[in-house]
Formats: structure tokens, sequence, C-alpha cells
């Protein structure tokens, strides 16, 4: 029962109640059992206090502080609760329908059986709570941070959950039919027999989340690959085809995924710990170094697939009746992993070995924190592939991103000095030129003849100086490639190289299907590179119209890959700077890349490297999207 002197006084003034509790906080209130209905309680101090079965209902407690109360069986529908305190109060059986809590901290409070239809919980702290068997139908918690809570058979049925963070939470028989997860944080929750039927989860994020026995309907909306996961999971993996399909991060634990297609699969750092893989097809799939392989079993892998036969091929072991010993595969694909790790940077036309190590150096010095080295060279018919490895703790699709900015950033550098190279040439054979001809129209003296031939002599002992002296780094460093060619033996080449000119119109086709009312803007400046690179002098020439068309056939792809497409911009521009200053349509070149590259949504600041070499060779250049 409620302590009536108690209760008179917190209806009298809350002012006059909260100065009471000051001066008596040992005092226990007991408030139970009491009707509040309507009460203007708004920055009351109640914490602590009991309030079973207190009726309040349309009271008025926004920013009261209610921590640690006791509302067991409490009514408080269509009470305004905004931005109360009411961390690890007890609020079991209580009855919140259309009640407001925006903003409400209720960090840790118990929830068990709650009724909170309706009500508003945009923005509540409702981390560690325990809202099993809770009642939430309608509720909206856009925005709320339900981080670790337990909503553990709970209805959750049209609820608003857009923004939410449910990391961690557990989810287990949760009715979470029609609900807006749109955007919301699952990383890890456990939802375990949950009911998705209709869900909206378009842009969740679902890394590590447990999708056992969930119950996912054509009506749910969810991205295709949880789709696959989640039929993974609940339907085995044997035999399935899992071409092309991106598993990135996934929790393929303990499954048995034997002879399934997973050719051109992308499974940057997916979990395969202790899952069968015998007989599967992993043709072109993309690990990483944070892909995992422990405890895995396999008798045998195919490396290549048939498309058109629909057949794997290219078993290892090679003798159809040897299957891997104990821990060989595991082995195997470790290797692999470690390769995956290289930076692999093709030269069609020979290496400037002098021009290549001072771009080298220039990207250690930007980045530190990746520790760049060089592994290997390898001669490969006439061309050589430099392998850098990188050092660092970054992981996945930062990783990626890495080393990408590191390839680009070398190759830039690198034509950046090729070009400063052939400025320098250029500029002394210039000045023996000028010196030639001033000689033959000097004076007939002997002074003068004596002067120009003197200065004739220098000139000319300056140009083989300069060349002899590049001979030299050249016969030092064919030695440095030779031992590290010898020593190296497993190195990865890159899809680096000329690309035939072919199938140009139906590249234009599958360009318009992807790209919409923006595929003519985008082949129209494409159109316009090709054009513009007839101008360039041969080696550029043949650059450039080798990164069009491999622009042009990333773009027509049924998915073109938003990491590729960053890459080709890159690789057109790093043409750009290899034209140097001796080309008068480098920068309309320039700004046509840069235009494309915003018709593709490729943020500027991945181009920062490439514009800032721009405009040392152009002082006067400018980037005017549009123009």
């Amino acid at each position: 029962m409620a302590n009536q002197e108690q209760l008179e006084r917190l209806i009298r003034s809350v002012q006059e109640w909260n100065h009471w509790r000051e001066e008596h906080p040992d005092v226990e209130v007991d408030l139970s059992g009491a009707s509040l209905y309507k009460a203007n309680l708004s920055g009351a101090n109640l914490s602590g206090t009991e309030l079973r079965d207190t009726d309040l209902s349309r009271a008025e407690l926004n920013r009261a502080e209610l921590r640690g109360a006791d509302l067991c069986n409490a009514i408080l529908n269509f009470a305004d609760l905004e931005g109360v305190n009411l961390r690890k109060a007890d609020l079991t059986h209580a009855k919140f329908y259309n009640a407001d809590l925006r903003d409400a901290d209720l960090n840790g409070a118990k929830l068990k059986g709650a009724i909170l239809g309706g009500a508003n919980l945009t923005h509540a702290n409702l981390c560690n709570a325990n809202l099993s068997h809770a009642r939430l139908g309608g509720a909206n918690l856009c925005n709320a941070n339900l981080s670790h809570a337990s909503l553990s058979s709970a209805n959750l049925n049209n609820a608003d959950l857009s923004k939410a963070i449910l990391s961690s939470a557990s989810l287990i028989d949760t009715d979470l039919s029609h609900a807006n997860l749109n955007n919301a944080d699952l990383k890890e929750a456990n939802l375990n027999g949950a009911d998705l039927n209709g869900a909206d989860l378009s842009n969740a994020t679902l890394n590590g989340v447990i999708l056992s026995n969930a119950l996912i309907g054509n009506r749910t909306i969810i991205d295709d690959d949880w789709r696959n996961f989640h039929s993974l999971v609940n339907e085995g993996g044997v035999g399935r085809d899992l071409r092309g399909a991106t598993l990135n991060q996934f929790d393929l634990s303990e499954l048995d995924l034997s002879h399934t297609n997973l050719s051109e699969a992308q499974v940057l750092g997916t979990n395969f710990d202790n899952t069968v893989l015998t007989g599967i097809c992993m043709a072109d799939w993309h690990i990483n170094s944070s892909t995992t392989f422990n405890g895995v079993q396999c008798d045998y892998i195919f490396r290549n697939y048939d498309s058109e036969q629909k057949a794997f091929a290219g078993r290892l072991p090679v003798d159809p009746n040897s299957t891997f010993q104990p821990g060989e595969f595991e082995q195997w694909i470790k290797v692999r992993q470690g390769a995956l790790d290289t930076i692999d940077i093709t030269f069609a036309s020979g290496i400037d070995w002098q021009a290549f190590f001072q771009s080298l150096q220039t990207v250690r010095q930007q980045h530190p924190e990746a520790a760049v080295r060089m592994q290997a060279v390898q001669e490969v018919n006439g061309s050589y592939v430099a392998s850098l490895q990188l050092e660092t703790e970054v992981v996945g699709e930062a990783l990626d991103q890495l080393k990408a900015t590191v390839e680009n950033e070398v190759k830039a550098s690198y034509a950046l000095q090729l070009a400063e190279a052939r400025g320098e040439m250029k500029a002394l054979e210039r000045s023996l030129d000028r010196s030639e001809r001033s000689l033959d129209k000097a004076v007939e003296t002997s002074e003068v003849k004596a002067s120009y031939a003197l200065q004739l002599a220098e000139a000319r002992g300056e140009m083989k100086e300069l060349k002899r002296s590049r001979d030299r780094a050249e016969h030092s460093l064919d030695k440095v490639v030779e031992i590290l060619a010898m020593t190296s033996r497993y190195t990865i080449h890159g899809n680096i190289g000329n690309l035939a000119d072919t199938n140009w119109g139906n590249m234009t086709a599958t360009i318009n299907q992807n790209y919409g009312a923006q595929a003519d803007d985008i082949i129209q400046l494409l159109t316009s590179l090709r054009e513009a690179a007839q101008a360039f002098p041969e080696e550029e020439k043949e650059a450039a119209l080798d990164c069009v068309q491999q622009t042009k056939a990333a773009l027509a792809q049924p998915q073109p890959n938003p990491t590729k497409l960053k890459t080709r911009i890159v690789s057109l521009l790093t043409v750009a700077i290899a034209l140097g200053t001796h080309i008068a349509t480098a920068t309309d070149f320039a700004n046509n890349v840069l235009e494309l590259s915003q018709k593709l949504d490729v943020p500027v600041q991945i181009l920062e490297p490439q514009l800032q070499q721009l405009k040392q060779l152009h002082p006067d250049f400018q980037w005017n999207p549009g123009e």
C-alpha cells in the first residue's frame, strides 16, 4: 500500500518532493497501488521508488528520475516519459500502450512481458534490457539502441526498427513479421527461429548473424546473398551452385559444402572452420588472409570450371585415386593466401628501374603504416611482373582498398618519373641542337670557334654521361631482378595486359541496360577518350586504348564491380599523367576521365594523388564537372 503522507507530498509539489528526497535520501518511498492518473510529475525524483501496480496512465513524467524503481504491473498507457531515466528499473508486465518513451534511458531495465504496443521508443537506450516475451507490435523503435538486449519470444510484428542497433541482441523465436529493419545493425544477433516473413531487411548489417531455423519467406526483403546464407544454414550446401555469390565475412563453419560450386565467389573474411569442402570448385574465387580454414575436411578440390559443359575440372590432387593428406589442403591454401597479399604490377615494355624504385620510395613515405616491400620480380615473355607485399594490421575490405590505393599510387608516381625523365632528356637534346646551330652561324674567328666547340663538347659529354649513368643503373638492377626471380616460388600475376578492341557494340547494349538514362553520356565519354587517344604517342596511345577498353568491359558486366571501376578511372588518369607536359590535349583527356568518374559515382577523394600530380604538370589545370 502507498504511504499516504508521501503520496500527498508528491501530488502537492514536485519541487517540494525533490527537496524532501534530497533531505531524506535513506527513506524508503512506497507509492505502490496509488492512482496518479494524469499527474504532472515532470522532473520528479522517483529513483528506487516502490511503484508496483501504480496507475500512471497519461501522467507527465518527462525527464523524471526513475532509476532502479519497481514498476512491476504498473499502468503507464499514454504516459509522457520522454527522456526519463529508467536504468535498471523493474518494469515486468508493465503496460506502456501508446506511451511516449522517446530518448528514454532503459539500459539494463527489466521489461519481461511488458506491453509496449504502439509506444514511441525513438532513440531510446535499451542496451542490455530484458524484453523477452514483451509485446511491441507496431512500436516505433527507429534509431533505438538494443545492443545485447534480450528479445527472445517478443512480439515485434509491424514494429519500426529502421536504423536501430541490435548488435549481439538475442532474438530467438522473436516475431519480426512485417517489421521494418531497413538499415538496422544486426551484427552477430541471434535470430534462431525468428519469424521474418514480410520483414524489410534492406541495407541491414548482418555480419555474423545467426539465421538457423529463421523463417524467411518470398515477401521478406533481404539481400540475395543473405538469402543464400539462410538457405545454406537451414537446407544444407551439398552440391549447391554458388557461382559468383558474395559471401564475405559469412560464418559457414561446420557446414557440409561438399561438391559445391564456389567459382568466382567472394569469400573475403569468410569462416570455413571445420567445414566439409571435399570436391568444391574454387575457380577464380576471391579469398584473403582473413578467410579461415581451420580444421576443414577436404579430400580433393577442383580449380577450373567449364561453363559450357557445366562441369568441374582441374582436380587436385591430379590422380583421381589420390586425396589430400591430413592438413595438406590447409597448408596449400595458406601458401595462396600469402601470395594474395601481394600487389602485382606488370610492365609490358620493360622497366625503367630508376623511375620504378624512386616511385616505390615515394609511396613508402606516403604509407608508413603499410610497410611496402619488394617481394619478387619475374620476367614473363618479355614483360616484367613486380610483386609488392604489404605488412599491415589492416584486414578485409579495408586491406583491399589499401592495396588498390598503393597500386594506383605506384603506377601514377612511376608515370610521373618517366614524364620528368623524358622532359630532362628532351631539354638536353634541345640544348645540343641549339649549340650546333649556333656553331654553324658563328663568326670564323678561332676564339669563337673554340668557345662554341667547347660548349658542344660539354653538352655531348653531359648527354653521354647521362646515358652511361642510366645504363649502369639498369645493369645493376638487372642483377637484382635475377636474384629476386630465382628466389621467388610463388608469384600471382594480375590481369594486366592489352584487351582486344572487340564486342564494342555488344558492350554498349549491356551498358544501356545497366545505366539507363546515364548510359548515353557514359558511352559518349568513352568514345571521346578513344578518339583523343588516337593523337597520343604510340606507347601512350596503346595504354589509353587498353584502359578505355577495360573500363567499358567493366561497365558491361551484369553487375559492375565498384572497386574495379575505381581502378579503371585511376588507370585512365595515370595515362594523362604519363603524357607529361608535351601533349596539349592531356588536360582535355583528364577532364573527360573525371567527368566519367562523376557519372560512375567514383569519389573525387580517391583520385586526389593523381589530381595533385596533374596539377604539378599543368599548373592551370582545373576540373569543372559537366563542362
